[in-house]
């Protein structure tokens, strides 16, 4: 017999994993500048963090997340987080940890990646989304 997950658990379920129910920390988006190619088996250790002029990891405020379960599909997003960097640099994803930086969450490789930021710099946003149905 197959899992089933309730649509009232789904919502319970994306809002422990965004920290918009709990008390366990903020969590923190960052933007990692190696050339990795996420997997399952993805540490934190393969990552290396953007370290560009202006450049700062963004926190994510549990409460600031919208979850909402539309026709049986279940999702949370968040605001468009802005990364504005000074200098020419190539980004090939975004990462998430909790708020002490301990812990991966998740992560993702931009599609066509490797981003590339010209001499001067520019900005990078990052919509975020997750989807349970």
């Amino acid at each position: 017999m197959s899992l089933i997950v309730t649509n009232q658990s789904r919502v319970l379920m994306l809002e422990i994993i965004m920290n918009k129910s709990t008390s366990s920390g903020d969590r923190r988006l960052k933007l990692f500048i190696n050339n990795v190619v996420p997997t399952q088996n993805t540490v934190l250790e393969d990552l290396t963090e953007c370290t560009a002029t202006g450049y700062i990891s963004k926190v994510l405020s549990g409460s600031s997340w919208n979850v909402e379960t539309v026709d049986g599909i279940t999702s949370a997003s968040y605001d468009e987080q802005v990364f504005d960097i000074e200098e020419e640099i190539l980004i090939y994803g975004y990462y998430v940890t909790n708020n002490t930086g301990t812990q991966l969450l998740w992560l993702e490789r931009f599609v066509g990646a490797p981003y590339s930021l010209p001499t001067g710099g520019g900005s990078i946003g990052i919509e975020l989304s997750f989807t349970l149905s």
